[in-house]
């Protein structure tokens, strides 16, 4: 935790993570992933935001959609073109604003691309585990101290949290439990099948929009002052929608591109080597840089 900029990691660490695939490689000096020797102002810097599968410790990192999507950019037009990915995983949409306001700021982006799922929208009893968080104060939004109980338990055994997987691993499943969502995670591979997976949208409460926070439509209402565009994982809810429009804030969906692949017979969440369910396998991220860079071409060459 960090009480200037909120959740992160520590600045030019090793990184070795062992999920659905293998992720090695090493934090910048700012704590999130990715080399900045190519940041410069006089590029068109890109910051892509969302959550686990933004981060895509599943694989290397320059298979993942976000360097991809350099790369592909870079080949198509003149402009230099830099990709700061500030994924991290388990974030609602209030922890990406701080994330943007506290980090990304550091640096002079030209383009902000939120890849979300509808998800991000909820407000959870306990939210994230984050050492900051928002409230409105006199019409506008303020970055503040967190008093969750989650985070306050944090304080009390960060020592021990910060050097151990073992009792990150009690407190993840703490806060899943306090989220309700405990049984499905550590379930999932009895209870679902390879068709489906736990990150899948259509599994999710029809009533999960009745905890959407009031704050959700000030950090749009800030977002959208930027050069701004949301991509959302498979679909977008109706409300989530709603709530984009009122701000005319751009938005795609994926699901289409994802659904190329089932349509050839392939599951962009599944992965063969180690037989289980989870985030975006190599193929997926392939197709959706390339249904990115499409998206965000235009903004480029503006």
């Amino acid at each position: 935790m960090n009480g200037t900029v909120g959740s992160t990691y520590q600045s030019n660490a090793d990184v070795h993570i062992s999920k659905e695939g293998f992720y090695l490689g090493k934090t910048n000096a700012y704590g999130f992933i990715g080399d900045l020797g190519s940041y410069s102002k006089n590029n068109f810097n890109i910051a892509f935001f969302g959550d686990s599968f933004t981060e895509a410790f599943q694989l290397f990192e320059p298979y993942n959609f976000t360097s991809i999507t350099e790369i592909k950019l870079n080949k198509v037009q003149s402009t230099k073109v830099d990709v700061l990915n500030f994924g991290i995983s388990n974030v609602l949409l209030k922890d990406i604003y701080i994330r943007k306001k506290m980090l990304a700021s550091k640096f002079d982006i030209d383009l902000n691309v939120y890849f979300v799922d509808n998800i991000q929208f909820v407000d959870y009893p306990e939210g994230v585990l984050n050492s900051l968080d928002l409230k409105i104060e006199k019409e506008k939004i303020q970055v503040v101290e967190s008093k969750s109980s989650s985070y306050l338990l944090y304080q009390k055994i960060h020592f021990l949290v910060d050097k151990s997987s073992y009792t990150n691993l009690f407190l993840d499943l703490y806060l899943l439990h306090k989220r309700g969502l405990a049984y499905q995670n550590i379930f999932d591979k009895f209870i679902q099948n390879k068709g489906s997976t736990i990150f899948d949208t259509r599994i999710v409460s029809e009533n999960m929009f009745e905890n959407m926070p009031m704050i959700n439509s000030k950090i749009l209402a800030e977002l959208a002052k930027e050069n701004t565009v949301f991509i959302f994982k498979e679909t977008i809810d109706p409300d989530v929608e709603k709530l984009l429009l009122k701000h005319q804030i751009l938005f795609f969906e994926t699901k289409p591109t994802l659904d190329s692949m089932r349509d050839s017979g392939m599951n962009p969440y599944y992965w063969e080597r180690t037989q289980t369910m989870g985030h975006f396998n190599y193929v997926a991220h392939e197709k959706l840089a390339s249904f990115m860079t499409g998206i965000i071409l235009p903004c480029v060459k503006k």
